[in-house]
């Protein structure tokens, strides 16, 4: 009857109050973990179902249901983008329930806060604690030859590519390179994001543009002032060296990769402009820079096919269908290409995000797929330096890009 008379939150809140007072904990708890379960899921759960869910907690006798209650209260206000209070709500569930602390989804999610708040050490410390946890047992791989490894891989692999993050967003870039290199090799379907994110790291630090060091991003935004003026003043090689100069102090500092697009598309070539747009897209998150990314790492000359992919990947895995809308209405508007070019692009990026094409396919779609690549199923990412020269013409072209 009482879950019955609850049809809106509002009423929940004011029927837990009630319960609480006349201490009936356990129902009031049960009557408001519907909307923070739900909400937990799929949306924010609302301040006054937090407040009286935090008084349910503190009423809770039982130590263990006091964790719990308290880790889906900390879930919930992570949906809600409440990351200070997640955390709190994190840490007092681990002080009464400590099995919380062997559980890989429990760092995990304690880490996504970390990173949201911009403590990215921290972050990257509760990832790496969350790879050491022993993953559950998983029915899905119950027939794998090995399936501890396997549920390994179900579980602790995704884990590995936001490790890898997190530690590049703490000016860790070397150790951030390796754990990339590892999520690649032990996932079946990498995440696009990931494959472009390692591919761009790799050509800054060989590039020995960036060494790891605390990023400094004060310093790098007064370095863009500078760099704007001799992009106001059309001196597009001072304005590059400065860009250069200026990389290391913070190279995920969004305001340099956009100032380096447009000196790029003035003085560059079109890998050097793909690179400048990648950054700028992997540091400012925004769909623009990824879609006309995308488009232009269709020229032959801009850098191979393992960057085009990438971009397709990664910017449809991150907004889905806009992404595609997105480039179709670049192409329409901006693209000053023939309609065919137009009908490439468009059909090779459904390709792209449904996996299921060939070298060879691609290059009869009208790729610029190399023939020295052969037939074989599209690639993911190449270390070749080899094939990187017979795709680019030189494996230099973005070290003169920012």
């Amino acid at each position: 009857m009482v879950l019955a008379s609850a049809r809106r939150e509002s009423d929940a809140v004011l029927l837990a109050e009630d319960l609480i007072a006349q201490g009936h904990v356990d129902l009031a708890s049960s009557l408001l973990a519907v909307p923070v379960f739900a909400k937990s899921q799929s949306g924010a759960v609302s301040r006054p179902v937090a407040r009286v869910q935090s008084e349910c907690i503190a009423a809770t006798e039982d130590d263990t249901d006091r964790g719990i209650r308290s880790y889906n209260l900390a879930n919930a206000l992570r949906a809600q983008g409440e990351y200070r209070s997640a955390v709190r709500a994190y840490l007092t569930a681990r002080r009464y329930e400590p099995e919380y602390m062997l559980r890989h989804y429990s760092w995990r999610e304690l880490a996504s806060c970390f990173f949201m708040l911009g403590h990215f050490q921290w972050a990257a410390e509760a990832y790496g604690r969350a790879l050491t946890c022993d993953p559950p047992e998983t029915p899905a791989v119950a027939g794998a030859d090995d399936p501890e490894e396997a549920a390994r891989r179900y579980w602790l692999t995704p884990i590995r590519g936001f490790y890898a993050d997190a530690l590049m967003h703490a000016g860790r870039y070397a150790e951030a390179e390796v754990e990339f290199e590892r999520y690649r090799a032990e996932s079946e379907e990498p995440e696009g994001e990931w494959l472009l994110t390692e591919m761009v790291l790799s050509e800054l630090l060989g590039d020995g543009l960036i060494e790891d060091r605390p990023r400094r991003r004060t310093e790098a935004m007064g370095a863009a002032s500078v760099v704007e003026q001799k992009v106001d003043a059309e001196e597009w090689e001072e304005a590059r060296q400065l860009i250069e100069a200026a990389v290391p102090l913070d190279p995920l500092e969004p305001e340099l990769w956009r100032l380096s697009e447009i000196v790029e598309n003035e003085i560059g070539t079109p890998a050097t402009l793909v690179f400048s747009q990648a950054m700028l897209a992997i540091s400012s998150g925004s769909l623009d820079p990824w879609a006309t990314a995308a488009i232009n790492s269709f020229s032959a000359a801009a850098g191979g096919p393992h960057i085009m992919v990438a971009l397709v990947l990664s910017g449809y895995q991150r907004f889905r269908a806009r992404f595609l809308e997105r480039i179709a209405h670049l192409l329409r508007t901006e693209g000053g290409l023939s309609s065919e070019e137009v009908g490439v692009i468009r059909a090779a990026s459904r390709m792209i995000v449904d996996r299921e094409f060939t070298l060879a396919e691609a290059r009869d779609a009208g790729l610029p797929i190399p023939k020295e690549m052969g037939d074989g199923p599209i690639p993911l990412f190449y270390k070749s330096d080899a094939i990187a020269e017979a795709e680019c013409g030189s494996s230099d072209d973005h070290g003169e890009s920012g």
